[in-house]
């Protein structure tokens, strides 16, 4: 039996989206060498909300650095890299918001999903969330805590 994951990276139509949403999607496929076999593909999506110009641009150079800690990072395998490159994004996001110019009230949220070999590893920061179809079944990743449970 053959191991087979297809993805389809995508946002939702123009129509269907409220007039302030901003999404923000990168994509890296690697093809060759050690990327592909210790780090696989890397898909983002950030979810922005009261966007400025300085908030997209923001969201931007989060999603660059997510992307060079992700794949520059050897200390650990996909999921934990996956994670410290999120939370370094976020605690880089928390302490330039004043020099970025990020108005009250905006909000990046960003899944990033890591592909190698037959492996998915999902990790997010914000309220946006990624779902799996697999055979009748949708699971939402992560998954959500259950209520009453720490965080």
């Amino acid at each position: 039996m053959s191991q087979r994951l297809a993805t389809k990276v995508d946002l939702i139509p123009a129509a269907e989206r409220a007039a302030d949403a901003r999404d923000l999607v990168r994509v890296n496929e690697p093809t060759v060498g050690a990327p592909v076999r210790t780090k696989g593909s890397l898909y983002l999506v950030a979810q922005l909300t009261n966007a400025n110009v300085s908030t997209i641009r923001a969201a931007r150079q989060t999603l660059e650095a997510i992307e060079h800690d992700y794949y520059y990072d050897l200390s650990a395998g996909p999921l934990d890299t996956l994670a410290r490159a999120l939370a370094q994004a976020n605690r880089r996001l928390f302490h330039a918001r004043g020099r970025a110019g990020l108005n009250r009230g905006a909000q990046i949220s960003i899944v990033a999903a890591a592909i190698r070999g037959s492996e998915l590893h999902v990790a997010k920061i914000g309220p946006a969330g990624a779902v799996i179809v697999r055979g009748d079944r949708i699971y939402e990743l992560p998954p959500p805590h259950a209520a009453g449970s720490a965080l």
